[in-house]
């Protein structure tokens, strides 16, 4: 839960909560959902016993019940994130969770009743526990769905291209993210950019390879081009390391070019990848 809500978000590995922390989020979210619980049972039970007519009974439960669930949605996406996320952001993914599962509390018991009826042949006395994961299965699945339409709508991640070789401005910024959550350790920091088509780097073949002076000197490793495909990239081998807060800095380059996006960047970029190694 924790995992997948900060991939969503894009949030770096370097940036997430260590252990004791994560179990910590995740206990306390785990307490707010109980909570929730107990006071969406409470709301039906007072919303029930109310003197008026039965449909606007029901009525005021559903709507306390999406209040409950979009206040726990809400919460638990603030507590759960490892990285501090205003309210603007998770607001319309919270508003599409809380409709999903009172949708799915609503229906769940009619629902339920059939999938125990059609499984009983199959599982027996199991088939009240088979049938309930199809509910959990759906709601599961909303959340996601949800966080994913708050993480999108927040980034501007749309509109997106349907052919990836010609990738549009949101599919940059989504690969920039994505390139940009593989920081791993306090030191690591990835540059993300798309190669210009008919440029050096579209033919280049890398490799990974160990420099002793870096490995030695700076104790950093570093994917660089290979000898003959670094021969031919504008001024390779000419620009020394920086003493400075740059340990080390090497372009990488990549197979696959976009000729859409490259009309808008300058020609004499080359790279794809920058790994910057900042000393502790």
């Amino acid at each position: 839960m924790l995992q997948t809500v900060n991939h969503v978000a894009a949030v770096r590995h370097r940036c997430r909560a260590g252990f004791l922390s994560r179990y910590v989020r995740v206990f306390a979210v785990l307490a707010i959902l109980l909570l929730g619980a107990l006071v969406t049972g409470a709301l039906t039970v007072v919303a029930t016993a109310l003197p008026g007519q039965p449909a606007v009974q029901r009525a005021a439960a559903v709507l306390g019940s999406a209040l409950v669930v979009f206040a726990v949605l809400l919460l638990g996406a603030k507590l759960l994130l490892a990285r501090p996320a205003p309210v603007r952001a998770l607001w319309p993914g919270a508003i599409l969770g809380a409709a999903a599962v009172t949708v799915v509390l609503n229906a769940g018991a009619p629902l339920l009743a059939r999938l125990v009826a059609k499984a009983g042949p199959v599982y027996g006395s199991f088939a009240t526990v088979a049938a309930m994961f199809a509910p959990l299965y759906l709601v599961g699945q909303a959340l996601l769905y949800a966080a994913e339409v708050a993480a999108v709508r927040y980034a501007r991640l749309w509109p997106r291209a349907l052919d990836l070789n010609h990738p549009a401005e949101a599919d940059a910024r989504a690969l920039a993210l994505l390139a940009g959550e593989q920081e791993r350790i306090p030191a690591a920091r990835i540059q993300f950019h798309l190669a210009a088509h008919g440029s050096p780097s579209c033919q280049v073949r890398c490799h990974r390879r160990t420099e002793p002076g870096v490995t030695h000197g700076s104790r950093a490793i570093s994917p660089i081009p290979s000898p003959r495909a670094a021969a031919r990239l504008p001024g390779a081998g000419a620009a020394p390391a920086t003493a400075a807060r740059r340990v080390y800095t090497r372009h990488v380059a990549h197979t696959a070019c976009f000729p859409s996006y490259a009309r808008s960047q300058p020609m004499s970029r080359p790279e794809l990848y920058e790994f910057i190694l900042v000393r502790r």
